[in-house]
């Protein structure tokens, strides 16, 4: 990823796994400092991951990647269920993202039901002294209201990975060439490939989080506020999840 200062080198001895060789493992050389590995440590960073990020973790439809959530939240009208949606997809999703080029809503949802908005933002997979490794992220979300349910779907994912300081000169990588389980989980179905890894693990994350940050935001909608003491469990009232 784009690194400011120390770099490290994985040079193989070996013949090693296809994602290996092309998978973004190596960084550039600083300062004469060089990382060798031997063939047999090669396969050993192939197995990584948990397995909450293994099999069906990514759900395909058709070829393509979408990630979808519904949820019922009964006793609010239609239009409060459409503007507490419209408000979230604006002001958690758009509103914080990158505002180059690609960020926007498409529809509001006036005239079809449908909002969907095209997010880019930033995935931070580390970030220490002198060493930022980041990708921007791109997704589209679809959100959509039918009785007391809410249904969303976010799709069409992407990353702009190893920009430069410029934002130019980086690598398109599509998800479904990308974070699928065909192409992150190795050959023995017990990890990931490293190249692919964070990746996918970042974006389940991210994915999760959007969906439960959504589901906060109707829950806050929903329920008469108090002062009560919030429970140390989360414990929804306003919403019934599917």
């Amino acid at each position: 990823g784009p690194v400011d200062g120390f770099g490290l080198e994985i040079v193989s001895e070996a013949p090693v796994s296809q994602h290996l060789e092309h998978g973004m493992v190596a960084s550039v050389v600083a300062h004469g400092l060089q990382v060798v590995v031997l063939a047999a440590y090669a396969e050993a960073l192939l197995a990584v991951g948990g397995t909450g990020e293994l099999g069906c973790a990514v759900p395909e439809e058709n070829g393509v990647i979408v990630f979808r959530k519904s949820f019922s939240v009964p006793g609010m009208t239609k239009d409060q269920l459409n503007s507490t949606l419209y408000n979230y997809i604006n002001n958690c999703l758009v509103a914080p993202a990158i505002h180059d080029l690609r960020t926007r809503i498409i529809s509001d949802g006036k005239e079809d039901g449908m909002i969907v908005a095209k997010i880019e933002e930033y995935m931070v997979f580390k970030n220490r002294f002198l060493n930022l490794d980041r990708t921007r992220f791109i997704y589209q979300v679809q959100a959509s209201v039918e009785g007391e349910k809410v249904k969303l779907a976010i799709s069409q994912i992407s990353y702009y990975y190893n920009e430069d300081s410029e934002g130019r000169n980086g690598v398109t990588y599509k998800g479904e060439q990308w974070i699928t389980d065909a192409e992150s989980i190795n050959k023995k179905g017990t990890g990931l490939y490293p190249s692919t890894a964070k990746f996918r693990i970042k974006t389940i994350d991210r994915v999760e989080q959007i969906f439960e940050d959504c589901m906060d935001a109707f829950e806050i909608a929903a329920t008469p506020q108090t002062t009560e003491k919030a429970p140390a469990k989360k414990v929804r009232k306003g919403i019934v999840e599917d």
